[in-house]
């Protein structure tokens, strides 16, 4: 099966094979302005999350399309969309919309767990291991955040002068990593947030940064694809 959606406030389910279509879902269009984007399908446990322009988010079933739940995050704000992915965690869909506040949901059914105000559509990356459960989120407003994943309380913002807008962070064990659109990388130490380095290439990253342990891979909107060591503290060039 193929999940896609459309900046029309569709979902589409398709055969993998054949491209046949299997079920369509529909939401009418926001009222106020809206932002054009699309938040991608997310598949967990035979279901699919995803947000829309009106600031609601749904889960559907997966094999039929059928909605099991939607949830209104819209507040009194220019807008309301919902585009970014959301991000799946232990019993918890984490979702940051364009009203300014990311929301931890209940998979099963919706119900809001917690929400923490956050300037413009934040980006997520839920990191939850033996060595690390926290949520570390970007946002318009030049701030790296770490935040307890269960409360929402924050434990500690960076907050820079300027980012030229962040992507997704990706850590390891002890750094957290982050692709400004303008500046470079940017590497925190994940504990408390202090800034280890600022790495800068002199190529644009828009492209999801990849992250094993030792190895980081960028691709540049220069179509170079950089390889980087993260072993010794200090993300150093390996190749392009």
């Amino acid at each position: 099966m193929v999940l896609f959606s459309t900046s029309n406030n569709k979902v589409y389910a398709l055969n993998i094979e054949k491209g046949q279509l299997l079920w369509q879902y529909k939401r009418d269009p926001a009222a106020s302005l809206t932002i054009r984007g699309q938040a991608p399908p997310v598949v967990h446990n035979n279901r699919v999350y995803t947000g829309f322009s009106d600031g609601v988010v749904v889960s559907l079933n997966l094999f039929s399309g059928e909605e099991l739940w939607a949830k209104n995050l819209s507040e009194r704000t220019r807008f309301v969309d919902v585009d970014m992915a959301p991000v799946i965690g232990d019993k918890v869909l984490y979702v940051s919309s364009y009203s300014g506040s990311l929301h931890a949901l209940s998979l099963k059914n919706g119900a809001r767990k917690w929400k923490r105000r956050i300037v413009g559509a934040s980006k997520v990356y839920l990191q939850s291991d033996q060595y690390d459960k926290a949520l570390y989120v970007t946002s318009v407003d030049n701030e790296i955040l770490r935040l307890n994943p269960f409360t929402g309380q924050v434990i500690w913002k960076k907050k820079f002068r300027r980012s030229g807008g962040f992507g997704t962070p990706v850590g390891n064990r002890r750094y957290l990593i982050v692709a400004s659109k303008q500046y470079g990388l940017y590497v925190l130490k994940k504990s408390n947030g202090q800034l280890i380095q600022v790495l800068r290439t002199g190529g644009l990253f828009h492209a999801p940064l990849v992250l094993d342990d030792t190895l980081l891979y960028a691709l540049s909107s220069g179509r170079f694809l950089y390889t980087f060591s993260t072993e010794r503290g200090r993300i150093q060039r390996e190749n392009r």
